[in-house]
């Protein structure tokens, strides 16, 4: 799926979406009669909404069945509001049985959810080295236990707005995040020596 001016960038990667859909203000509308002519389903919203290009696509995939969904492209652009926006829909959806992650090219992002069997542990995608965050969104995250990284935690109760649980490392090959209650905000990113070895 492609939401707006994502379907540029599926089209110079020649992937054809099954769905693209927004209100298409930062998109060529050749693209979208193209995208049309190719079978696609195009959904046109006006400019003038409540939602953004990003949250309808995320209303498409629940209302659709769907249980997981990676958002490429929701992070290092020139709005730091949209940014935060999909940041924040993260929490919505996660409530609502549809756990979204952003995946950029060096922060990897996600909700826990002590509320869900599914979804209240997560292998961290990290090496060595690479920054882990963790940012509580629920005033309290109880039953935190963290394995394979620098500075463990055992059953531990985070608070909103502590910085305790900011800047953790991988130290182990099985970095692993679980709660029992709450939900929390997960931060991977990418450490510098990490993002080096792969430009070389």
């Amino acid at each position: 799926m492609a939401a707006d001016s994502g379907l540029n960038v599926l089209t110079k990667t020649g992937v054809v979406p099954h769905v693209v859909l927004g209100d298409f203000d930062s998109l060529d509308q050749s693209a979208v009669r193209e995208a049309e002519r190719a079978g696609v389903l195009v959904l046109k919203y006006p400019v003038e909404k409540d939602k953004t290009d990003t949250e309808l696509a995320l209303d498409f995939l629940l209302e659709h069945g769907f249980n997981e969904a990676t958002l490429l492209g929701a992070l290092g652009g020139p709005r730091l509001d949209h940014e935060l926006s999909n940041i924040f829909l993260l929490e919505k959806y996660i409530k609502q049985g549809l756990r979204v992650t952003i995946v950029d090219r060096d922060v990897f992002m996600a909700v826990l959810s002590g509320h869900d069997e599914r979804w209240c542990r997560i292998d961290v995608p990290g090496n060595k080295g690479d920054w882990v965050s963790l940012f509580p969104i629920t005033e309290l995250v109880m039953g935190v236990t963290l394995h394979d990284l620098k500075f463990p935690l055992s059953n531990a109760t985070l608070h909103r707005g502590s910085t305790l649980s900011v800047s953790n490392e991988v130290s182990g090959p099985r970095p692993r995040v679980e709660l029992q209650d709450g939900i929390l905000l997960l931060v991977v990113t990418k450490a510098r020596r990490s993002i080096v070895s792969e430009q070389e």
